[in-house]
């Protein structure tokens, strides 16, 4: 915006005239002056009048450059929309996603044949880089749902279908593999019981995901987190409208508590109080807790959006265009992203505190200072694998996605959505050779040495 120059007029004064001016007798003209000698004369009176008006013009000062007034977010319109619109849209954090989960599920192979055959290791480095990649998969796959919600490119029951029938198809297809092909093989190969090679393989199991329990359905956590967003933001128009739609809202208690309720079983189940059985595994959540919660501020963020809008005056269907602006799709990808740098770092402190409160309760009495200490390293590791299991602290990882969604933007769709349905596929399915290759590298690598190592976990 240019700079305004608004000019200050200098106080005028008023001519004084001096004694001389004021005894002098007025000049009379002199007959015998030429014409050239009067037309010079009055030439010089111009020039000198001229030259006093330029010095007598006004000062001017410049204005101090104004601010642009930053608009609220209701007056925001497609008009006085800005022009800025992150190169990455909802399906390329996608595709990070299930790229960062491939990454995870390669490290957690290897880890398995790393069991009989420590040469495959990974070295520290690598195993600490692929174990980030899992942790920050969760947080790019339900910032691109809440991105497919915004742009209404899908419905909530298609999304809901999707990934409640995923998770459900995901819990059988584990069911049918851990009772007819892993513990079948065993019975056959060993000469043992079901249940006594059930209880290896969960042993096993157990102690290759480094605890006392297994979650990996993350089309729980999906389909849990997309029907908060439908108990909060959707608009019943058939049923629960008017005054009953507030106990609509109020269904969103209910994944509220199912995160709840897994977050103390896995807690239990991490600190050895509970066994939990094949069947439960599936319906666990995988997010860290604190993901959650970042989740459910977005979603409250969005809703109280929604309320101030229509109180100034705005309707449903303006919030819904306002939705299409580039100019919220920015401060919906700053929000965010300033939310999980703060949620990643209370998360690291809350692990911290967490982790010295239960190592004094693991460590107890010890006789000697030398029993003391080394008591005292058990139990903090012990502590700190526990609150690892429950997913305290993964969220740290957060910090490293917040960059990541400063280039995203919930406004960019694209008209063919084949590539939605084909990517999850081919992720699927490179995910099943993963599997398999990684079981059939594990057996080769056993060799005579399977039973051996398989009855060690009895």
């Amino acid at each position: 915006m240019p700079e305004e120059e608004k000019a200050i007029e200098c106080p005028e004064t008023e001519p004084v005239e001096t004694a001389d001016e004021a005894s002098a007798p007025e000049e009379q003209d002199d007959p015998a002056r030429t014409e050239g000698e009067v037309a010079e004369e009055t030439e010089e009176t111009e020039e000198t009048e001229k030259t006093e008006e330029t010095e007598e013009q006004p000062c001017v000062r410049p204005e101090k450059k104004k601010r642009k007034k930053r608009l609220k977010f209701y007056e925001i319109t497609p008009e006085n929309d800005i022009r800025y619109r992150g190169p990455l849209s909802y399906r390329y954090l996608r595709i990070a996603a299930w790229l960062l989960f491939i990454l995870a599920q390669i490290e957690c192979v290897i880890t398995l044949i790393s069991k009989v055959d420590a040469t495959v290791a990974l070295p520290v480095p690598f195993g600490t880089i692929f174990e980030t990649c899992g942790n920050m998969m969760m947080p790019l796959f339900l910032i691109a749902t809440f991105a497919i919600i915004l742009n209404g490119s899908r419905s909530f029951k298609h999304l809901l279908l999707l990934y409640g029938g995923a998770a459900i198809v995901f819990g059988f297809a584990f069911l049918i593999v851990h009772e007819r092909y892993l513990t079948g093989s065993i019975t056959a190969l060993f000469g043992l019981e079901p249940e006594e090679a059930g209880k290896i393989l969960d042993k096993f199991l157990m102690n290759l995901a480094g605890g006392r329990f297994l979650s990996f359905n993350i089309f729980v956590d999906l389909f849990l987190c997309t029907l908060l967003a439908f108990f909060l933001m959707y608009r019943p128009k058939k049923v629960f409208v008017g005054k009953w739609h507030y106990l609509f809202r109020s269904f969103a208690i209910l994944p509220i508590f199912y995160e709840v309720v897994s977050f103390f079983l896995k807690i239990l189940a991490a600190a050895g109080f509970v066994t939990l059985p094949v069947f439960v595994l599936p319906l666990l959540t995988t997010k860290p807790p604190m993901t959650f919660i970042v989740f459910l501020i977005l979603t409250f963020f969005l809703k109280s959006r929604e309320r101030i809008y229509r109180k100034k005056g705005g309707t449903h269907e303006q919030y819904q265009e306002f939705l299409k602006t580039n100019a919220n799709s920015w401060r919906f990808s700053s929000f965010t992203a300033g939310l999980l740098v703060i949620a990643g770092f209370i998360d690291l402190v809350i692990q911290l505190f967490m982790t010295i409160f239960l190592t004094g309760a693991l460590a107890g009495d010890a006789a000697t200072v030398e029993e003391n200490s080394k008591l005292f390293v058990e139990s903090f590791l012990s502590a700190l694998n526990v609150m690892r299991q429950c997913g305290i602290g993964a969220s740290g990882y957060l910090i490293l996605v917040a960059p990541i969604i400063l280039l995203f933007s919930y406004t960019r769709v694209h008209k063919d959505k084949r590539a939605d349905i084909i990517i999850p596929g081919v992720a699927v399915g490179l995910l099943a050779v993963i599997y398999l290759e990684g079981l059939y590298r594990f057996i080769v690598a056993a060799g005579e040495r399977l039973e051996a190592f398989l009855t060690s976990f009895q």
